[in-house]
């Protein structure tokens, strides 16, 4: 795994993962009037409009927001063998010869601070990859990370493992992470696509690249104890109640 990076002001840090327990049989408090799961919170998420930033606007001052920004990417039609999973265009991320080529979007979620923070919500992002049809196994990724107002911070990155994509120019594939509880002073949510730098070189000594289409996140509340749980309990008290009679 080439591992999670982030670049501010063009350097590279890692993340250090934090695993997070949630209680079995906790249930969630009742949630104000948002409507859950949330529609797409990114912007542009199919790249169907070319227009980028870059990293550094996007992870530091100004930190742009509900807008892509990247180290080595253009947005572009079928290429290298691959067309778009969807629409007329993906992007197209190529190596900037470090550990790995990164496209972030900043999301702004205090809308659902209440929600936040009682601890009710979950984050979900995904999308699909392919590579070009040189690259026999490219090396993809996503992830999310959790800001708080003043662009700290707040809980743990959590990304999929790197998964090496099939050497197959016209198959997509998703990666996903899914239920992620929101930290309660999150304020932004970062997503993160990812290719491995190395990854993307091939023998013939040409540029390659890997592309991206159809992104998402979403936000929904904490999943309750299913109604089978629920009805186990009550089948425990009715026979508790036959054995005392």
């Amino acid at each position: 795994m080439f591992g999670t990076t982030l670049s501010r002001h063009s350097s590279k840090f890692h993340l250090a993962g934090i695993a997070i327990a949630i209680g079995a049989i906790n249930m969630a408090s009742p949630v104000n009037a948002a409507t859950y799961p949330t529609a797409n919170l990114l912007t542009n998420p199919g790249f169907e409009t070319n227009l980028l930033t870059s990293d550094a606007n996007v992870l530091g001052p100004p930190f742009s927001q509900n807008i892509w920004g990247d180290e080595a990417s253009t947005i572009t039609g079928p290429t290298a063998g691959v067309t778009p999973h969807n629409g007329k265009l993906m992007l197209s991320m190529t190596t900037d010869n470090l550990v790995a080529t990164q496209t972030f979007q900043l999301i702004d979620v205090s809308a659902f601070s209440a929600d936040i923070s009682a601890g009710n919500l979950t984050a979900s992002a995904s999308a699909f990859y392919n590579a070009d049809q040189a690259l026999p196994a490219a090396l993809a990724e996503i992830n999310i990370f959790f800001w708080d107002s003043s662009e700290n911070t707040t809980g743990p990155t959590n990304s999929t493992t790197a998964q090496v994509l099939d050497a197959n120019p016209g198959t997509w594939e998703q990666l996903s992470v899914n239920n992620v509880p929101v930290p309660t002073n999150t304020n932004f949510i970062i997503e993160q696509v990812i290719y491995g730098d190395a990854s993307l070189n091939a023998n013939d000594g040409a540029l390659h690249a890997g592309f991206v289409d159809d992104a998402s996140l979403t936000l929904d509340t904490v999943p309750e104890p299913t109604s089978l749980g629920l009805l186990a309990f009550g089948a425990v008290g009715f026979l508790r109640v036959r054995r005392q009679k």
